[in-house]
């Protein structure tokens, strides 16, 4: 999560936050989006919520060329949440599921999926990002 050295779409993204006068925070949490998006390398995805996502779809194609932002909910690989609009979101095994600032909206869905998952981690900073992976490996543990 804390990355010494700059990844490869860092100046594209930069680029479009600047131009859409995004400040340092959302700089970083969509790097962040991005760094995950690297590491899981997920087929599909859906981002939901009524927050402007272009530079989130950006992010999740500067990954891959070819995943697929418009997969339903319950069968995407990462499922990015804006709000607390998907109050009944359920993840399949081994999605990735990412809240960029519960502070602003999506705390409620996100307790709500972590109440229901059995397997799998969550990941909180202290900033209102938090990241729950589902997987049926993983222990049921909350980190901070």
């Amino acid at each position: 999560m804390r990355e010494r050295l700059p990844y490869y779409a860092y100046t594209k993204l930069d680029a479009l936050a600047a131009a859409q006068r995004l400040g340092a925070s959302e700089q970083r949490r969509l790097r962040l989006i991005f760094r995950i998006a690297v590491r899981f390398n997920p087929p599909s995805a859906a981002i939901i919520g009524n927050r402007n996502d272009s530079l989130q779809k950006v992010a999740l194609k500067s990954v891959r060329r070819d995943i697929n932002l418009n997969a339903d909910v319950p069968e995407a690989d990462l499922i990015i949440v804006n709000d607390d609009s998907s109050r009944s979101l359920t993840l399949r095994d081994k999605a990735v599921c990412i809240f960029p600032d519960t502070n602003i909206g999506g705390q409620k869905t996100c307790e709500d999926i972590w109440a229901a998952t059995t397997s799998g981690m969550r990941f909180d900073n202290s900033r209102g990002f938090t990241i729950i992976v589902k997987s049926p490996h993983l222990p049921h543990q909350h980190f901070d």
